[in-house]
């Protein structure tokens, strides 16, 4: 698979040629085991180059997986490679959601919490707070478990990805939920000309009137498309 030459924003310009993408846990140890240096590769949307590498990256987009909700509907395993979307949409038609989610949808649960994004809203924790537990591929090629409370838990949850490639994870979920959007269009800006935006994604027609500011409230919206705060 060829690996795209920059980030999302073209400001981080990849120098490995290509990313492997192993299609089993067995196969993703091995190599773990036989290449030096290892990188793990999201949805490579960091405006930095933590995911750049001279040695082998490696995709898990290839290992599948599924989302796992416990019998008491409090935590769910998810893949490590998959994207926020792909998981709020299976966790809301089984009635479940998490708390708080990416900005963006693409990017990949195990690369934000490997990062520590921030996820949506000022009031909510960064994503990483959500992992209780996560497996891990450490660089012996041994797959191992690591829990909240455990000695080197936490540093294995935001830990950029430099003690070991992260297979799945963990979450905190809650009972399913809506969320509304509010979306200002025409607000003035003091001192500069406006212009007429387009309307906002999501925004009713009447977002787009052409005189004065306007405040909407989209259709609700399940929780596998925005979050609470």
């Amino acid at each position: 698979m060829t690996l795209p030459r920059t980030n999302w924003s073209g400001n981080v310009v990849f120098g490995a040629a290509a990313v492997v993408r192993p299609g089993s846990l067995g196969e993703l140890q091995e190599l773990v085991a036989s290449r030096r240096p290892v990188r793990a590769l999201g949805a490579g949307h960091s405006f930095t180059p933590v995911a750049d590498t001279e040695g082998t990256p490696v995709s898990l987009d290839r290992l599948g997986g599924s989302v796992d909700v416990d019998a008491g509907g409090r935590r769910a395993w998810v893949p490590a490679g998959a994207t926020y979307d792909w998981v709020g949409s299976r966790l809301h038609a089984a009635g479940h959601a998490l708390a708080n989610l990416a900005s963006v949808p693409h990017v990949t649960v195990a690369g934000a919490c490997a990062t520590g994004t921030h996820g949506s809203g000022p009031g909510n924790p960064g994503l990483p707070a959500a992992v209780s537990s996560l497996e891990m591929v450490r660089a012996d090629g041994e797959l191992v478990t690591l829990r909240r409370g455990e000695e080197d838990f936490a540093g294995a949850v935001v830990s950029l990805g430099a003690i070991g490639v992260v297979t799945c994870l963990e979450l905190e979920v809650d009972p399913t939920y809506e969320v509304a959007q509010e979306v200002w269009t025409h607000v003035p800006l003091p001192g500069r000309a406006t212009r007429s935006p387009s309307c906002s994604r999501g925004a009713t027609a009447s977002a787009c009137s052409p005189t004065g500011p306007n405040r909407t409230r989209s259709a609700r919206c399940g929780s596998s498309a925005a979050s609470k705060g």
